[in-house]
């Protein structure tokens, strides 16, 4: 019968309301158990579990709490640490020494600890066993924790003192994240606090922003030009006539988005002047040589007195046309009326607060021309450079003819490839204008954030990168290294052949041209292996030019892996791992 429909509780709501009520007395109990200690009772979230916080407010949030479960009869005490990759870290650290009592597991997105044993409802000395259990905790493992969270506080006040660079590039080798983190950035640079959300909301916030125009992407390539994303001169067909117009580009297009909305909207700018107005109707706007006051605003204009008595109108559509001019001396004329008028509303934008913030992802940055890109506007793009800066600069467009500087608000975020060009041979007046940040391979986040744990039966996917990666920087450098994200999603024997074939492998070819030997020194006999040679001579006849040194040239080829078995490729990694 629908519950809606009558008065009478099902058992399973009765046996809750039971459960709930009982629980809730056993928390009480447990909050008078920890008066005297550094925790307390932080709130109950649900019928089967509360948190528990610290004193000094570190712990007992959703990066960091302590937890009360009771599951199926039986309580069991938590901690449980959702930090950032960095803080990941460092609490992995913890659980390589944890005390005996404690063990280690898989809780969403991070790793967390728990008491091994847990303790049944009709213990007699429930309480006080989960007072203790919490006591205990807090003494082992607290200072730890609040370590932790102090430091990346401190990294934090850092930044908020270094604010985010107008100009900026991740490089990197191919698989470190570089893509994956301009997404992060790009929202972050905007004002969207992305902490706590998962991947899916993320990308779901950056593609609303994308179609918003706030966030553009786009990638560089050999045939990118200025044309492209400057402006250029495009043919079209109207009524079978063929007529060129002047387009603007993709950084044109987000550049004057950015300049326009610097500005409060006009709308919202006169809304305020007839707030004010209203509150002060005999307020001034001073000219040159004398004041004039707003008497009346209609529909389509703004009366002003002049203090010698004569009136004038201010059509809205000029001021409106005027407002969005970033230089008012540009205003047709000697008129000064609306020029004092849009000066009024434009100092509505200082007490509005913050500007809209605008950012262009620029993916594989030196893959593309740069010099030929950018064109002029390279110097523009320079943070004194910009639009209201000290320094500020303009320059005539080829094709429109029209003054174009870069507005202050304005980000951009490039990402560079260090296996494709690196960093000393990109473009120098590229160099100078961004500042770099690197991103190295992380094997730590692949036993962090992977699959599994980082490990497919008995082998260590971290521990298999990093192998592979300090021979590369041996034979090679580190520019050329395999990124971690190529062994993240791994959940099999079955997904680590094809990363291997897929990626790994392929990536070994392109940056040892071929020379199987070295190929064999990374990745091992099980991979690469010596073909057998036919004892008799394979070489033509030819004069008298000795080929006998030719034909004894160590031939290698490469193991087809999809062939092998599973046992027998775990025998090919532990023979990389030299193990085997």
């Amino acid at each position: 019968m629908d519950k809606d429909l009558t008065d009478e509780k099902t058992s399973d709501e009765r046996l809750e309301e039971k459960q709930q009520t009982s629980f809730k007395d056993i928390i009480d109990q447990v909050a008078e158990g920890l008066k005297s200690s550094n925790l307390s009772i932080k709130e109950i979230k649900s019928i089967n579990w509360v948190w528990i916080s610290d004193k000094q407010n570190l712990i007992g949030n959703n990066i960091a709490h302590y937890e009360i479960g009771y599951k199926n009869g039986f309580y069991t005490v938590y901690l449980h640490f959702e930090g950032n990759h960095q803080e990941q870290e460092q609490f992995s650290k913890l659980l390589e020494g944890l005390p005996s009592e404690f063990e280690s597991y898989k809780w969403r997105r991070a790793k967390s600890i728990r008491y091994k044993e847990s303790i049944s409802s009709t213990e007699p000395k429930l309480v006080a066993i989960l007072v203790e259990q919490l006591k205990n905790i807090e003494s082992e493992l607290g200072d730890k924790v609040r370590k932790i969270l102090e430091s990346n506080q401190k990294e934090q006040s850092k930044k908020s003192i270094y604010p985010m660079p107008l100009n900026k590039i991740l490089y990197g080798p191919p698989g470190t994240g570089k893509t994956y983190n301009t997404i992060n950035i790009a929202l972050e640079t905007i004002g969207i606090d992305i902490k706590d959300k998962q991947r899916n909301e993320i990308k779901e916030l950056f593609n609303e922003k994308v179609k918003e125009g706030q966030i553009v992407f786009t990638t560089f390539h050999q045939s990118m030009s200025y044309e492209d994303f400057i402006e250029g001169i495009k043919p079209e067909t109207i009524d079978g006539q063929v007529t060129y117009e002047v387009t603007p580009g993709i950084f044109r297009k987000i550049a004057s988005l950015a300049e326009k909305t610097k500005h409060l909207p006009v709308e919202d700018a006169l809304a305020q002047l007839k707030d004010e107005h209203q509150k002060n109707p005999n307020m001034q706007i001073p000219l040159k040589r004398e004041d004039c006051t707003i008497t009346k605003f209609t529909e389509g204009s703004i009366e002003v007195l002049k203090s010698s008595g004569t009136t004038n109108n201010l059509t809205l559509k000029n001021l409106n046309k005027f407002y969005n001019e970033p230089d008012t001396r540009q205003y047709s004329g000697a008129n000064i009326y609306p020029r004092s008028i849009i000066d009024k509303l434009k100092s509505y934008q200082q007490v509005s607060g913050k500007e809209k913030k605008y950012v262009l992802i620029i993916d594989e940055i030196n893959r593309g021309n740069v010099s030929q890109i950018f064109g002029e506007l390279i110097t523009l793009i320079e943070e004194d450079k910009r639009l209201g800066k000290d320094e500020e600069l303009k320059v005539t467009l080829p094709y429109s003819k029209e003054q174009f500087g870069v507005p202050s608000n304005l980000y951009i975020i490039g990402t560079m490839n260090t296996a494709d060009r690196s960093v000393e041979a990109l473009d120098t007046a590229l160099r100078r204008r961004f500042s770099f940040e690197e991103m190295p391979p992380k094997p730590e986040l692949i036993k962090l954030e992977g699959k599994n744990g980082g490990k497919i039966e008995d082998i260590d996917l971290a521990d298999l990168l990093t192998t592979i990666n300090n021979r590369i920087e041996v034979l090679l450098d580190k520019d050329h290294q395999i990124g971690h994200s190529y062994f993240m999603s791994i959940n099999s024997l079955d997904d680590l052949k094809l990363a291997f074939k897929n990626n790994i492998i392929p990536l070994l070819q392109e940056y040892f041209f071929g020379d199987y030997g070295k190929i064999g020194l990374i990745l091992g006999e099980g991979f690469v292996s010596l073909q057998k040679k036919d004892s008799k001579n394979i070489f033509a006849k030819f004069n008298d030019y000795e080929s006998s040194d030719l034909a004894e040239r160590a031939i290698y080829s490469l193991t087809d892996i999809s062939k092998k078995s599973d046992s027998e490729f775990s025998e090919m990694i532990k023979s990389l791992l030299n193990k085997g």
